[in-house]
């Protein structure tokens, strides 16, 4: 009877130590794992020029790159290029009324550009038909729901 009371104490001593054990197994390992909590990104693009004709065919050239951090401020991932990500190019007139829209894809290494030489396959992008000042917008909304944008002003003439 003595040895049958002790099996018991000494079992439920074992169930309790791997309970905790496994308790603190999963406090250990969750504080060294690392989650990208926020996210640092940077939508640019180029254009060859800043005065365009109506409907003239706008050249440009971009790129997304992104880094990620923790809540704490450690970094997760350094800058780096994201492929595979939905680029918006709105164009705006002067009182930022909506004119045209168009959706890109970066490339393998995060770059994004309209149809030129370089790139005949690509969008084309056209100037407005009518004459004035316009914003072009590249927008990214990141995996958080962000959105980061970059814009420059064109003028058109006739």
């Amino acid at each position: 009877m003595k040895i049958e009371v002790e099996y018991k104490v000494y079992k439920e001593k074992s169930k309790l130590n791997r309970f905790f054990s496994i308790v603190f197994l999963v406090v250990i390992v969750s504080s060294f794992s690392v989650y990208a909590n926020y996210y640092v990104s940077d939508v640019s693009f180029s254009l060859p020029d800043s005065v365009f004709i109506l409907n003239e065919s706008i050249q440009l050239r971009g790129v997304l790159t992104q880094a990620n951090y923790s809540d704490n401020g450690t970094i997760v991932s350094s800058l780096v290029a994201i492929s595979g990500a939905t680029i918006n190019l709105t164009i705006e007139n002067e009182s930022r009324s909506y004119v045209k829209n168009y959706t890109f894809t970066t490339d393998s290494q995060g770059l994004f550009f309209s149809k030129s030489n370089y790139y005949p396959s690509a969008l084309q992008v056209l100037a407005p038909n009518l004459t004035g000042q316009y914003y072009i917008i590249t927008s990214y909304i990141d995996p958080n729901n962000t959105k980061w944008f970059s814009e420059s002003g064109i003028k058109v003439v006739n």
